[in-house]
């Protein structure tokens, strides 16, 4: 459980106290995990942050889980294309509530995005993620065509990963337990960079994880403990990133 305890998201002072540790650590942003606008309490949550974000000269940006534009989240949802309506209706929902924002993270004034996706896109109603024309076919609906940086884990990958995508982000599972590297995805990012779109690679560290008795993923689903190691672990995955 948290140093300060457990506390609410939303309260005004604890995001603040959030954004002020880490411009004091060095932390330019926040990428904040987000279920869409019908999911109440990380919308509101987030334009508490917002807000503060741009009185305190500080960006954020979303990690938009695009399993939330099918059932189980949303549940009027019954085909793909009903989805894909979600996602296009969403993303002018963040383009008028969230990208507007000065303080909402850009490249070359393109808002950013990332998502997270546990498993591989499919074409079924019942394969909850987005594939990568689904996601064109959203990320067209806005007069600035956001930077959408994918995540990658080490359980799947394909070509279409990468070179549909402007940027590859390995998400912090890859570093749980003893993992100190993820070679797989260096040699697979540096060999497909600059082919078709993907133009850029990005780097993840881990300074350790510890969700035992609280998972944030349903019950019996706690991922566990990666040890911090006094700040090894922490120093062992930027080495890894640096490299």
């Amino acid at each position: 459980y948290p140093v300060i305890a457990l506390y609410d998201s939303g309260d005004t002072d604890l995001c603040e106290y959030h954004i002020l540790l880490a411009k004091l650590s060095g932390i330019d942003a926040f990428i904040c995990d987000w279920y869409g606008e019908n999911h109440y309490y990380e919308d509101a949550a987030f334009k508490v942050m917002r807000d503060l974000a741009e009185k305190l000269s500080f960006k954020i940006a979303i990690c938009w889980e695009d399993q939330s534009l099918f059932p189980g989240y949303a549940p009027d949802v019954k085909t793909r294309e009903e989805a894909i309506k979600l996602g296009q209706k969403t993303i002018k929902y963040l383009e008028k509530e969230w990208f507007s924002s000065g303080a909402y993270l850009k490249i070359n004034n393109r808002p950013v995005i990332t998502d997270y996706a546990w498993g591989s896109p499919g074409i079924t109603i019942k394969d909850i993620w987005l594939n990568s024309s689904e996601w064109d076919n959203i990320l067209s609906q806005t007069k600035i065509r956001p930077v959408l940086i994918h995540d990658w884990h080490q359980h799947y990958w394909s070509p279409d990963v990468f070179e549909n995508y402007e940027s590859i982000l390995p998400w912090g599972d890859n570093y749980h337990g003893i993992s100190e590297e993820i070679f797989d995805y260096w040699t697979i990012a540096n060999k497909l960079l600059n082919k078709n779109r993907f133009s850029f690679i990005s780097g993840t560290v881990l300074p350790g994880f510890d969700n035992r008795g609280c998972g944030g993923w349903g019950e019996g689903s706690a991922i566990g403990l990666t040890p911090r190691r006094n700040g090894e672990k922490f120093r062992a995955t930027w080495n890894d990133v640096l490299k």
